[in-house]
């Protein structure tokens, strides 16, 4: 019987080396559940070929049958504080291994395939995994960017001490970090922050709101959100800059908003100065108001 490999192929080209899609998820998920981002990255984005991250060694560990979080169910508080301390708790019991296992299985697979200009693209748990496997290993020749959707990038920082892992991001290295707006994990900004206060020193991160979204449908939902067009643009650009799809525009109140092309007017606005850094808001076609 042929051993898997941890990166399971899912579409595309199988021979391809180059422009390489990496979808890697999350605690209490799986490979599975990353069908849907990986269909719309298939059917939205430039890649030449998808893989999923389908490793049972770190799904063991992100999905323990048995653990000190279920007695969250019987001792904790009722409805959705009871979910959401559920949700952090799940994350707070990972154990520091297991994204650094994961970081380590996914630069090897990286290398010994001779892939090029991959992007990692990792929900909730898995965008740490993402950014352990770039910062640990040092693929900035492989890997083109790393792109996290409901990352809790501050909040793991504060709760856990990888042992390889500096946890200390490249300075001009292109991240983007996607949030929902309704994240139920990241409930305040700052938790899919780097560092509390000083990301503006991180050049190359950019960060956006997606309103209306939770923490799982950021990703469930990746075909009809611009997640994909998001994730595309930034493969291709490493910057939310350089092209006519998207524009960062500032109005009166100094609030950045995100828009899609699809609105030709907003060139008239005054792009803001920076793209990084700050949380952009998305806001969709129907919802901007043009003076």
């Amino acid at each position: 019987m042929e051993i898997p490999s941890s990166l399971s192929f899912y579409s595309g080209n199988p021979r391809a080396k180059n422009n390489i899609g990496v979808v890697i998820h999350g605690t209490n998920s799986q490979a599975i559940n990353m069908y849907k981002l990986a269909d719309a990255l298939s059917d939205y984005t430039d890649f030449e070929a998808i893989y999923v991250f389908d490793d049972w060694g770190y799904f063991s560990m992100v999905n323990p049958s048995i653990s000190w979080v279920d007695a969250l169910d019987f001792i904790g508080p009722k409805g959705w504080l009871r979910f959401l301390s559920r949700k952090v708790a799940e994350i707070i019991a990972t154990p520091s291994f297991a994204v650094e296992t994961a970081a380590q299985r996914i630069a090897s697979e990286v290398r010994i395939n001779k892939f090029n200009n991959v992007s990692l693209i990792g929900h909730s748990l898995g965008g740490l995994v993402a950014r352990c496997a770039l910062e640990t290993y040092d693929l900035r020749r492989e890997v083109r960017s790393v792109i996290t959707l409901g990352s809790p990038h501050y909040a793991w920082h504060k709760s856990h001490y990888p042992y390889l892992w500096k946890e200390n991001p490249f300075k001009d290295y292109p991240y983007l970090f996607i949030l929902g707006g309704a994240d139920a994990i990241c409930t305040n900004r700052y938790m899919g922050n780097i560092t509390r206060k000083n990301d503006h020193l991180i050049k190359g991160l950019s960060k956006v709101i997606i309103p209306g979204h939770g923490h799982s449908s950021i990703h469930e939902e990746a075909a009809s959100n611009y997640v994909t067009e998001l994730i595309n643009h930034f493969h291709k650009k490493k910057s939310l800059a350089g092209t006519s799809e998207f524009s960062v525009v500032e109005f009166d109140d100094g609030e950045s908003l995100f828009y899609s092309d699809e609105i030709s007017e907003i060139s008239e606005k005054k792009h803001s100065p920076s793209l990084y850094s700050d949380w952009l808001e998305f806001a969709y076609k129907e919802d901007l108001i043009l003076e």
